[in-house]
């Protein structure tokens, strides 16, 4: 329980956090298995602004 509550507080820190920053991060990373990670990372941000941009009632479909 206690590790679902910590990923709870990590993607809210993700989704907060400035996208320019993560893709950079994930671009200059040598190490594969981070660049993927902050690679998702980035995509679960992206993916969360999106949703909030089209759930907006002035948002035209």
């Amino acid at each position: 329980m206690n590790q679902e509550i910590n990923l709870e507080k990590l993607l809210a820190q993700v989704e907060q956090a400035d996208l320019q920053e993560l893709m950079n991060a994930a671009s200059y990373e040598e190490d594969e298995d981070k660049k993927k990670v902050l690679e998702a990372l980035y995509t679960y941000a992206l993916d969360k602004r999106q949703t909030e941009l089209i759930n907006r009632s002035e948002f035209v479909r």
